[in-house]
């Protein structure tokens, strides 16, 4: 079955936009979880580099929230096919994910 078929006649990859963001995200947080829990327990010290990664971690959840977010208002579909009620929430979740992108893992990733 088509993306299509399944969603009226409309193509929508939205569904697999959300779902590989989300995806990303979760297999990011666990390997977070896990060095900050080997720093914290095992080696007894958490330094600048651990800081730096919740910082980055925390930029890359916000940005995939608002993948997420727009991806249920319209990301992944054909500009005629979104609804005029869509377009101002996507269009901010853009500009969002602008600011973030470029301003925040850019920069972070000159500091290391």
């Amino acid at each position: 079955m088509s993306l299509a078929s399944r969603n009226g006649g409309i193509e929508d990859r939205g569904s697999a936009v959300f779902a590989v963001t989300t995806a990303t995200l979760v297999l990011a947080t666990l390997f977070v979880a896990a060095r900050l829990y080997c720093r914290k327990f095992i080696v007894k010290n958490i330094s600048w580099d651990d800081k730096i990664m919740m910082l980055a971690w925390c930029i890359a959840f916000c940005l995939s929230f608002t993948i997420d977010y727009a991806a249920k208002h319209g990301l992944g579909r054909h500009d005629e096919d979104i609804s005029d009620d869509d377009w101002g929430i996507l269009r901010r979740c853009e500009y969002v994910f602008s600011i973030l992108y470029v301003r925040g893992l850019v920069r972070v990733a000159k500091c290391i």
